[in-house]
């Protein structure tokens, strides 16, 4: 462990099942209940942060200097990023405050185990947690809106273990809200309570391939806390993710991507659809995290002159953030030019 933490420190860089809501789990899975009322209008600044020290940065970003599949199962160093690239950040006090109630929103839609890259590395998902809980927080919910069994999704990505072990709780929706959406007053969203209620949002999505978008990364993986038909986000998708960044807008946002689900997203089911980029980003304006991922995550295919997916010029046209990531401060480090 102590020359794994070394190799880190000196190649790259630094700063410096679960506890499932039993026994009510099976009355919460699928729920269709919502609050009804003419919706509930979002005032809370889902992005209002701490002071942060003068060399934080808001976007920061990793890659490990070695490749191919054996380095990408080294879970050890998935923690050690998350935890290198929240320090650049300005650490876990940036955005977390002592007594705050905190929901992580990982990518857990499908029963997959992490090799497949279809959910969420776990041990990113546990450091995120301890982080949260060294900062003070109360209470440290996980949760997803699974498309599969949620308890079997849970326990096969590994990520309740892993949330359960750091100290916080996994959570399934409950109820939901009516709220409005920020472009239509008559539009409304049905948004998962867990959700509303935390004080602070962290979303930890992975980066894979995804049949209608192209990519889903950190602002589609908003998709997961909010209710209704999946069909009718479909309808209008690119629109969706960027009006639900819009509404939702994380605290916090990271992707995964120590491995990337390269096709045949966003299930997969084959080690053959998956790549090793051995690299995480995160920051506080998710349009730029998105973009850097397209950028840098999926084997070229959005480098260059390619056309990024749609919801990203949709996002900024709707003021989410800047796709152009240079504009933020920023470090990244193991990308080249």
């Amino acid at each position: 462990m102590k020359s794994r933490r070394e190799f880190l420190r000196k190649s790259l860089w630094l700063t410096g099942g679960a506890a499932f809501t039993s026994p009510f789990w099976a009355s919460l899975l699928g729920v269709k209940r919502y609050r009804r009322g003419g919706g509930v209008r979002l005032e809370r600044r889902w992005d209002a942060l701490n002071p942060a020290p003068p060399e934080a940065v808001d976007l920061a970003a990793l890659r490990l200097p070695v490749a191919g599949p054996a380095a990408a199962a080294d879970f050890a160093a998935a923690a050690e990023m998350t935890r290198t690239i929240i320090e650049a950040l300005g650490g876990m006090g940036r955005f977390v405050s002592p007594g705050d109630t905190v929901y992580v929103k990982p990518n857990i839609g499908w029963a997959r185990r992490p090799e497949y890259a279809a959910t969420t590395n776990p041990d990113v998902v546990g450091e995120i947690v301890r982080l949260a809980k060294a900062a003070g927080a109360r209470d440290v919910q996980v949760g997803d809106r699974s498309c599969e069994e949620p308890r079997k999704c849970y326990e096969e990505s590994r990520i309740g273990p892993a949330v359960e072990a750091a100290g916080g709780r996994m959570v399934f929706p409950r109820e939901y809200v009516r709220v409005r959406s920020p472009l239509d007053p008559a539009r409304e969203w049905l948004v998962d309570a867990n959700y509303l209620a935390a004080d602070k949002v962290i979303s930890a999505a992975i980066a894979k391939h995804h049949a209608l978008t192209g990519a889903t990364l950190a602002m589609k993986n908003l998709f997961g806390a909010v209710g209704g038909e999946r069909s009718r986000l479909h309808q209008r998708v690119h629109e969706s993710i960027a009006e639900l960044a819009l509404l939702l807008r994380p605290t916090l946002c990271l992707v995964d991507g120590l491995r990337a689900l390269a096709s045949n997203g966003p299930q997969g089911g084959s080690l053959s659809y998956v790549e090793h980029p051995l690299a995480i980003v995160a920051g506080v304006d998710p349009v730029a995290v998105d973009a850097f991922a397209l950028r840098h995550m999926f084997g070229g295919r959005y480098g260059g002159s390619a056309a990024l997916p749609r919801f990203v010029a949709r996002a900024e046209e709707y003021g989410v953030g800047f796709a152009d990531w240079t504009r933020a401060k920023s470090r990244c480090e193991g990308f080249g030019g």
